[in-house]
């Protein structure tokens, strides 16, 4: 994109911080999806090692993913709704899924945060080992003269982080997968029952095929090799 789009503007940002914060959730679900926090400390430590800021202290908490699904990585020293990357993927990760923009946040005195996203450009390529060039202005901040804060993610820098973080982590793994989102949600590990949880779609397969039918979708057999 960067190398042929017409429109200098245009270079792939968002599309590749969409990316980097899809694996920053990929790896927080798989290192949370087991009984013991050693993978999840272990992911927090090594982020810190490439930069500590992905941990600096907010003033205040921020919202988190439901503790029974996920948890983010996070420095162990204060709370994790207090931490910078709790942010970044609260305002970034969802804007980004869900209407490919960034949530800007309106703060107490009625200023605006959010990310921006910038460094990617033309015949430069994704690598795991960046040069520090690459890094100038990732994770700083720029202020609006309106008193609005920007603080620049650079897309390529997140996502060598994160990888190089999740593999020393070993995350990754054979022996580690993640528990992937279902309906109905699954009960944790450590409440597992013999009870089944309510359907979140209350009609059967039985019903769907006659609906698909009744809508004109066709029935491919079965594939033999399936």
């Amino acid at each position: 994109m960067a190398n042929c789009s017409p429109d200098h503007g245009v270079g792939g940002n968002f599309m590749f911080a969409r990316q980097a914060l899809a694996y920053l959730e990929l790896a927080s679900r798989t290192a949370s999806a087991h009984d013991t926090r050693s993978y999840l400390d272990a992911f927090s430590v090594r982020l810190a090692e490439c930069d500590a800021r992905y941990f600096t202290a907010l003033p205040g908490p921020v919202p988190l993913p439901r503790p029974d699904d996920f948890r983010l990585p996070a420095a162990t020293e204060r709370p994790a709704e207090r931490q910078l990357m709790s942010a970044l993927f609260d305002t970034a990760r969802h804007g980004l899924a869900h209407l490919s923009q960034q949530i800007p946040v309106r703060l107490t005195d009625d200023k605006i945060w959010m990310a921006a996203f910038a460094g990617v450009r033309p015949g430069e390529t994704m690598s795991e080992e960046l040069p520090v060039s690459r890094r100038d202005g990732h994770l700083d901040f720029r202020v609006s003269p309106n008193g609005h804060v920007y603080l620049v993610v650079c897309p390529d820098v997140l996502m060598a982080d994160l990888r190089w973080s999740a593999r020393l982590a070993a995350i990754f793994s054979k022996y580690l997968t993640p528990e992937y989102p279902q309906r109905p949600r699954p009960p944790r590990r450590r409440a597992r029952s013999d009870r089944r949880p309510s359907p979140a779609y209350h009609f059967s397969s039985i019903d769907l095929v006659a609906s698909l039918e009744s809508g004109g979708h066709i029935r491919r057999p079965w594939p033999r090799d399936s």
